[in-house]
């Protein structure tokens, strides 16, 4: 047993799906979405799901402060709001990494994969996370399940981001190295081998407790024999 901390949980499912912070990058994008007519101070940097702490916006080559001389308002969306409007003259460009899943949503797809296992969540500290999914507290989970629950997060990750990709998800100005047909059968087949590693680490650590692991009835989830199987 032991401590599990929501942010490294989250850090290890970024891994699997490929979606470090800083893995997908922008260098010195223009223009901004809004009018820049030295009055208006909302802006949109047309990139969904920005990384808030690689975020770096210039003024005419002068880098601002965030939460100085400007605010982040909606990392989903690029939303961001001057202190003081830009003036017409000056031209603005921005410089960040950008992510496929927001730390709320791999929070919410990490729950899905505890609950799989029959838990009602997947860390034991308090959530650190903002917009965390309420859940019931645990203090520990088995360590021979850490690895299944990254993987079975990671699939129900992988398996969202594939239908994203299906549905005409818009990388706008990231990188499209990939036709969107492919990344979403990319994705669904990563989203397979993730399902299978996360229920085989499973089964191996109930299997190495001699127990094992079945399906009871939809309406209980899933339960453990208190019976040792048969060889």
């Amino acid at each position: 047993m032991s401590a599990w901390k929501q942010a490294d949980v989250i850090r290890a499912v970024r891994i699997e799906v490929s979606d470090e912070v800083g893995g997908k990058t922008l260098f010195q994008y223009s223009p901004f979405i809004g009018e820049q007519d030295g009055a208006n101070a909302i802006f949109q940097i047309p990139q969904t799901r920005i990384a808030e702490d690689t975020l770096k916006v210039y003024s005419d080559g002068v880098l601002l402060t965030l939460g100085v001389d400007y605010t982040l308002d909606d990392p989903m969306v690029g939303q961001l709001t001057f202190a003081t409007p830009p003036p017409v003259e000056n031209s603005l460009t921005a410089t960040l990494s950008w992510l496929f899943f927001l730390d709320a949503e791999l929070d919410r797809h990490l729950n899905r994969a505890a609950n799989d296992l029959n838990y009602p969540t997947y860390h034991t500290d308090e959530a650190t996370v903002a917009d965390s999914e309420a859940t019931a507290a645990i203090a520990d989970i088995p360590d021979g399940l850490k690895t299944a629950i990254v993987m079975l997060g990671a699939y129900h990750a992988s398996h969202a981001l594939a239908q994203r990709f299906a549905s005409k998800y818009d990388v706008s100005v990231g990188e499209q190295d990939f036709t969107l047909s492919q990344l979403a059968d990319h994705y669904e087949k990563l989203a397979s081998q993730l399902y299978d590693r996360g229920i085989k680490a499973r089964d191996e650590f109930y299997k190495a407790s001699g127990q094992q692991y079945r399906a009871s009835v939809a309406a209980q989830g899933w339960i453990l024999p208190q019976v040792t199987p048969k060889r």
